[in-house]
């Protein structure tokens, strides 16, 4: 069964088919295979499913622009539910790298942001190697996108997406994506739904209690038939980190069987 996708940003529009062979996928295992969305389809911050009311909050880092040596700016988007986040900084990290104290951090005036402007004197973005990451809390391990940078120019990008692509009476599949190194803290439920559109404190229908161990993959959450209700609508989010608060991606969905 194929589901077709339609992604919009701005005035842009993307057509995405995806298999949705995964509802076989078991409860509580993960895909070995890392699953990605592509890199502009990804910065969308909503989308509809054919024949579905639905909506998706992605974390992104877009339009990256080197002003000075020590000066860029870029667009960011964090959904808007949740604790205020940071942007970090490594040095020589071609990836995010939670082993070590980033070398410089700031809070995020908001959840989202075009244009923001960031300075920092000990840095020279035009030299040598640098991962630029946005948190989805205070938390450093709640990191829900990056860019990095080789010599002042953009390289790879990583988003924090989600959404269902398969539902049955009894299981839901996703699948997830986050920055490449950023993986479950063993002492968080990373999957929460939501009854409603709330991203945070609302009706908790289902959690996953196991974590994932990799930053991206398919993930199979089993509940007892009627715990959802044909045609409502449900809010599945991505908790990355040491809290619920921080939501680095979130999708909202009608439970609708055919």
């Amino acid at each position: 069964m194929n589901i077709k996708i339609k992604f919009t940003l701005k005035s842009l529009a993307l057509g995405l088919l995806i298999a949705g062979s995964s509802a076989n996928a078991q409860t509580d295992t993960f895909s070995s295979n890392v699953l990605s969305v592509d890199d502009i389809a990804a910065a969308a911050n909503s989308f509809s499913v054919s024949n579905l009311a639905t909506a998706a909050e992605f974390s992104s880092i877009t339009d990256l622009k080197v002003l000075a040596a020590n000066t860029v700016s870029f667009d960011y988007n964090l959904p808007n539910d949740g604790e205020p986040g940071k942007v970090l900084i490594w040095y020589e990290a071609m990836d995010v790298d939670l082993t070590r104290k980033p070398d410089f951090s700031m809070n995020l005036p908001n959840h989202k942001g075009n244009d923001f402007v960031l300075t920092d004197r000990g840095i020279n973005f035009q030299q040598g190697i640098y991962t630029i990451a946005i948190t989805a809390g205070q938390a450093d391990n709640t990191v829900a996108a990056t860019k990095t940078m080789i010599v002042g120019q953009p390289a790879h990008t990583g988003r924090s997406t989600l959404f269902v692509s398969a539902k049955t009476k009894g299981r839901i599949t996703a699948v997830y994506n986050s920055p490449a190194n950023v993986v479950a803290d063993q002492n968080i439920t990373w999957f929460r739904l939501f009854e409603g559109e709330k991203l945070v404190g609302g009706n908790l229908m289902i959690q996953q209690t196991r974590p994932p161990s990799r930053s991206s993959g398919l993930v199979s959450m089993e509940f007892a038939p009627g715990t959802l209700i044909d045609g409502q609508t449900y809010t599945l989010v991505l908790n990355p980190g040491p809290t619920t608060q921080a939501v680095s991606a979130s999708y909202t969905f009608q439970y609708t069987l055919q």
